[in-house]
């Protein structure tokens, strides 16, 4: 009876069916009445509670009262707001909501998060109180952002609540590769030694950990080490001058690919037509060397480098400038070891 009487009413005075402007706080009468009819200690309450409002003397004269029964019910959640991070990418945390239905009534309703990467332990609510859990999930979420949402707590008698959710992603590594030297020159090379080595440094100009692995464009290049993990690293890069001939330019590359992005990195050398190196220009032997290397080939020529020759020998001498520029033209035809 009591519940086909609640139906009833319900169908009457519930806001989405009647127009009257105080239909809400009739359906929440009328809820509220439910809540105590239908139980047998809280209507007893209820009953207690009239009772002990009677006024105490026959034919009293009071003032009308609005029947009541008890205090009107109150949502109460603790915290107002969950606040999370920063978290890393692809973790997930989980906070409480405790809630609880303060005056007459119990806590029946719905808890609904709005985004997906919300959760809440529970959908539906039935008690006096209870506790959800509230569970962030950062996988789907870009890094480096602040991200809002919020769950809502719909019930029949205390109104609706909206607890804001708010979770900071932390920014993701991101590494940056750096060379230095960002050209490798070897110069001139003599065919001796037969390997020359130099070295470049690839550091991170970002953040977390550069790692990568380098690769040759040519056969006479050499680097070590190929693979690394490290913020800063030392390679030792090698040209196999058996494999290149005297007399011309060369140009390789390095390609340095890593988790902080792609680096080329030209190789360049020069190498002699000659074998072994002269020596220093401002050393004493240096015009000797030369023209003990010299490849005259007309009369002119054979006749200045003999009679240079027999000059070089005495001590601390040095050519004039026309024999400088004579000896430049005689270098033209090359230089023997």
């Amino acid at each position: 009876m009591i519940e086909a009487a609640y139906r009833r009413l319900a169908l009457k005075y519930h806001p989405d069916v009647s127009d009257a402007p105080d239909a809400a706080e009739r359906m929440r009468d009328l809820n509220m009445a439910y809540e105590v009819l239908s139980s047998s200690g809280k209507r007893a309450e209820y009953d207690r509670r009239r009772a002990a409002a009677r006024p105490d003397a026959v034919g009293s004269q009071t003032a009308p009262v609005r029947r009541s029964y008890g205090p009107r019910p109150r949502l109460s959640i603790e915290p107002e707001s969950l606040q999370f991070g920063p978290l890393p990418k692809g973790s997930t945390q989980t906070a409480q909501l405790h809630i609880v239905m303060e005056g007459m009534g119990s806590l029946r309703g719905s808890v609904r998060p709005n985004q997906t990467w919300l959760r809440t332990s529970v959908a539906e609510a039935e008690a006096s109180s209870c506790t959800v859990e509230v569970t962030v999930d950062t996988a789907g979420l870009r890094d480096g952002w602040r991200h809002v949402g919020s769950v809502t707590i719909g019930t029949v008698l205390g109104s609706t609540r909206t607890i804001p959710v708010t979770v900071f992603v932390a920014p993701e590594p991101r590494p940056a590769v750096r060379v230095e030297p960002e050209v490798v020159d070897f110069g001139t090379v003599y065919g001796q030694p037969e390997v020359a080595s130099q070295q470049f440094v690839v550091r991170n100009g970002g953040t977390g950990l550069l790692s990568g692995h380098v690769s040759i464009s040519h056969s006479w290049l050499q680097v070590q080490p190929e693979r690394f993990s490290s913020n800063e690293q030392s390679f030792t890069v090698q040209v196999d001058l058996r494999k290149l001939k005297p007399g011309r330019r060369y140009t390789g590359r390095l390609l340095l690919e890593t988790n902080g992005g792609v680096a080329h990195v030209p190789v360049r050398v020069r190498v002699s037509e000659i074998v072994h190196p002269l020596p220093p220009p401002d050393s004493e032997e240096y015009w000797r060397e030369l023209i003990r290397r010299l490849c005259p080939v007309e009369k002119w020529e054979r006749d200045l480098v003999a009679d240079l020759s027999l000059r070089a020998q005495q001590r601390g001498w040095v050519p004039s400038e026309q024999q400088i520029a004579l000896i430049a033209r005689i270098r033209t035809h090359g230089l023997k070891d």
